[in-house]
């Protein structure tokens, strides 16, 4: 519902045509790519991060929902930032019980057990 009431602001401003009712998808197609982008380079590096911007940048399916006027486009964006937020959640833990590991480190070597 919330991608209609969407489409129904955009054509407020951009209109009806074929090509206005199909941006918002194109636009959120794009916007995954450069998203799953930037997710897999944190994730996995730029290599990494290349590659897998290409492959969905040229997978037949994303183009085709990126041409409709359908909610498709915009649930991968919402898919592909979901992702990256789990992995920077997930990274932010390990980096907490990291510090948590370090921090009794360095208290057991300054209250050594007599």
């Amino acid at each position: 519902p919330a991608y209609y009431a969407m489409l129904k602001a955009w054509t407020s401003f951009a209109g009806t045509s074929e090509v206005a009712l199909r941006m918002p998808s194109a636009l959120a197609s794009a916007a995954a790519v450069f998203a799953l982008f930037f997710v897999a380079l944190r994730a996995y590096g730029r290599s990494a991060a290349i590659v897998a911007a290409g492959f969905m940048a040229l997978s037949g399916l994303q183009v085709a929902y990126a041409q409709e006027a359908r909610v498709v486009a915009m649930v991968t964006l919402l898919v592909v930032l979901g992702l990256g937020l789990i992995h920077n959640l997930i990274e932010r833990l390990q980096g907490q019980r990291q510090h948590r590991t370090q921090h009794k480190a360095i208290n057991t070597l300054r209250h050594p057990v007599t």
